[in-house]
Order: structure tokens, then C-alpha cells, then sequence
């Protein structure tokens, strides 16, 4: 575990990059471009930009426009299990609004860490960033997308046609949100049964 962080339990952590801090290996921007590559999620995390390319992932994501988190499992120590943004960040706090992407590596599926991660991140920008408001869009015809968002308390606001491109043309998009009040209570319900006392 990573002493004296909250935003983990006893088996994963999530941890905001920082850029040749000691818990990030050189490299490993370039190792979640390889992972996200190899499981074939590069379009979609990062629906909307089709043909994502190595030095444009680096960019994106080390650009001082984008506020990343490392998902870590501790078994064995300090896995990457995936990674989770933030962009286009608006606003003051509690009129902060934000979009927002994840990555889980297909191995960690369906897996209860993986919920973990997802929980401690959200909490992570709602209490640390203070964003107010979470925009997302994902494919429409991404149903397990869909239905894991839920289990967060996103609500989707509609289907846009067309909204998102690809390597085929464009897609329809589903556009989810999330508020703070929302996810709030739905995250102390979450710590009464997850985090250690």
C-alpha cells in the first residue's frame, strides 16, 4: 500500500501522474499506449480521434491541458491496471465542469478491483479536483460501456448521431453525466464496505 494516500484500498490504488516521480517508471506513458494498442481500446477511449498514434497518445496525455491517474493493483506491486483522464476542465469549484475517459486493460475485466479503481477515481475528482459536473460520450452501440457507467450513477443525457468518429466514418455516441451530488452518497455507501478502517 502507499502510506498515508486515501485513495486506495487493500489491493489497488489510484495515483495522479507525475512526470519522473518515483511511483512512475520511465516510460510508462508508453507502456499504456502499448497495453490500451494491444488490447485494441485505442478507439475506443479515445472515441472521437480515430488513428491515435503513439506520439499523439504521449502528447495528449502529458499535455498540462490534461490531468491523468494510474490505476495500480499491489499484487504483484504496482501493476498498472489502466489509466483514467480528465480534459477540457472548466469553471470554478462547485461550477467545475469537465470531460473525462478511462482505460482498464482487458485482463482486469469484470473484476472487482477494477470497480475499485473506478470508484476511487471518480472520487479523486470530485474531492481533489472539485469538478462539479462529468461529461463523457462512448459509442452507442457500446452496451457494456453503458451499463458500467450506471453502476456509478452516470445518467445518460441522449444519443447524438453521428457524434463520434472513427477509422469507418461516424458513429452515434452516447453522452453521459455525472454530478457531484449524485455520486457523492453512492461513494460513502462504496467506503462503508470497501476502505479499511
Amino acid at each position: 500500500m502507499i502510506p498515508d494516500w486515501e485513495y486506495q484500498t487493500d489491493e489497488v490504488a489510484v495515483v495522479p501522474y507525475v512526470s519522473g516521480a518515483a511511483n512512475f517508471p520511465d516510460g510508462i506513458l508508453g507502456h499504456l499506449y502499448l497495453r490500451t494498442k494491444e488490447d485494441g481500446l485505442l478507439e475506443t477511449v479515445w472515441a472521437g480521434l480515430p488513428g491515435i498514434q503513439f506520439d499523439s497518445f504521449i502528447s495528449q496525455l502529458s499535455s498540462n491541458k490534461v490531468v491523468l491517474q494510474i490505476y495500480y493493483a499491489f499484487d504483484p506491486p504496482l501493476t498498472p491496471v489502466g489509466y483514467c483522464f480528465l480534459y477540457q476542465v472548466d469553471g470554478e469549484p462547485s461550477q467545475r465542469l469537465a470531460q473525462f475517459g478511462f482505460c482498464v486493460f482487458k485482463n482486469f475485466w469484470a473484476k472487482k478491483q477494477t470497480r475499485d479503481c473506478i470508484w476511487l477515481c471518480l472520487a479523486y475528482w470530485f474531492e481533489v479536483m472539485m469538478v462539479d459536473i462529468l461529461y463523457g460520450a462512448t459509442e452507442a452501440d457500446n452496451y457494456l460501456a453503458r451499463n458500467f457507467s450506471r453502476h456509478f450513477g452516470f445518467k445518460e443525457l441522449c444519443v447524438a448521431p453521428k457524434f463520434l468518429r472513427s477509422a469507418n466514418g461516424r458513429k452515434d455516441g452516447c453522452i453521459v453525466f455525472l454530478e457531484k451530488e449524485r455520486f457523492l452518497p453512492l461513494l460513502e455507501e462504496w467506503r462503508k464496505r470497501n476502505i479499511l478502517a
